[in-house]
């Protein structure tokens, strides 16, 4: 999702608009009014987070959550598991 405005030849051509509506910035097709994408990745991962903290406290009181991020690209995210431990 862009932060910032369209470029003007985007716009013309594919008829997309950027809504924003405080909270989410929705990508809109003008041709059929129908919204493209709703959410922006930091929105999607503090909900995620709040969620999981309410399954926390809810289900699980006496268990840890792991979250294991992967990328095969960046390798420092392995550099800091190995010295860590």
């Amino acid at each position: 999702m862009p932060y910032c405005k369209l470029p003007l030849n985007v716009i013309r051509n594919y008829n997309l608009r950027i809504v924003d509506t405080g909270r989410y910035r929705m990508l809109k097709e003008m041709r059929n009014n129908r919204m493209l994408k709703y959410k922006s990745e930091v929105v999607a991962c503090n909900d995620f987070a709040s969620r999981l903290i309410k399954l926390q406290k809810d289900n699980f009181t006496d268990k840890k959550i792991v979250l294991v991020f992967f990328e095969p690209r960046n390798s420092k995210i392995l550099q800091l598991f190995q010295t860590r431990f």
